[in-house]
């Protein structure tokens, strides 16, 4: 559901409520929505006229999380077993994999300048983890101050 902030009136609904989405995040300029959900898919949505765009295919198992770059056309998505994949949210076009090194990735975030990824999530003793992800470095795990 969209619900307006300000006045908590709700704007209207987007989904199908059978296949429920599992994360959702805006594009910078708030037009655009993507949703992640358990089937695999991605779909981009038309904040204003609440109607469904691009639909593709993520990965399998399904997305846990996914995240907009501030460029407003790269996709990031992560999920249970430890990969993110990049897209291009014009296409649906896979541009990168990242082995995150995570047993399973719950959260991601772009950095502003949109050439660094923090994916979040667990380790294989399922401690809390995290990895900062680059184009063309190897991923850096994050540690929390004193662990």
């Amino acid at each position: 559901q969209i619900i307006d902030v300000a006045s908590g009136r709700l704007i209207g609904s987007l989904g199908d409520p059978d296949n429920f989405a599992t994360c959702v995040a805006f594009a910078a300029d708030e037009m655009l929505l993507a949703s992640a959900s358990k089937d695999g898919f991605i779909e981009l949505w038309d904040v204003t006229a609440l109607a469904s765009g691009l639909r593709w295919r993520g990965q399998s198992p399904g997305i846990e999380c996914v995240a907009f770059c501030d460029d407003g056309i790269t996709v990031a998505g992560g999920n249970s077993n430890g990969l993110v994949r990049l897209w291009d949210r014009r296409t649906g076009r896979e541009l990168l994999v990242f082995e995150s090194k995570l047993a399973a990735v719950h959260a991601l975030a772009f950095s502003h300048d949109g050439l660094s990824l923090i994916a979040a999530g667990e380790d294989d003793q399922g401690n809390g983890a995290m990895r900062l992800l680059q184009a063309g470095a190897a991923s850096k795990q994050i540690s929390a101050p004193g662990s």
